[in-house]
């Protein structure tokens, strides 16, 4: 029975690779790459078969899957979370312990079509004093 395998960033330098290399062991693994460009994908491939098309969270809410995924900080992020930050900086002078906080905020990218809830963790560790 072969694996069925979703490869991101399917376009990419790694994402790319990895694919072609499953796709070599066919008798183990569907490999299915997710990429956002059709002509990316044929460039690459010379095919858009075996590909899924879109944003990998767009397709997660399309088929009802649950998702977490890191995200890179911004200047929006970084000011959404500067208050909690400073919370965990002030639990760190009071206790002289690592502080660890978490919050949630609904934000949506330029690229997104509508917002979504992001978990913010904010740290305040020993060498940060």
């Amino acid at each position: 029975m072969t694996k069925r395998v979703l490869v991101t960033g399917a376009t990419g330098r790694t994402g790319s690779l990895v694919l072609k290399k499953l796709r070599q062991q066919s008798d183990q693994f569907q490999a299915i790459g997710l990429a956002r460009s059709h002509s990316k994908v044929k460039e690459l491939f010379g095919s858009t078969e075996g590909f899924v098309i879109g944003d990998i969270k767009d397709q997660c809410e399309r088929r009802e899957v649950k998702y977490a995924f890191g995200f890179s900080s911004n200047t929006v992020l970084k000011r959404k979370i500067s208050y909690l930050l400073d919370q965990a900086r002030l639990q760190y002078i009071s206790t002289g312990e690592k502080a660890r906080l978490f919050d949630d905020v609904y934000y949506a990218a330029g690229s997104w079509d509508e917002p979504r809830r992001v978990i913010m963790k904010a740290e305040w560790l020993e060498c940060m004093s």
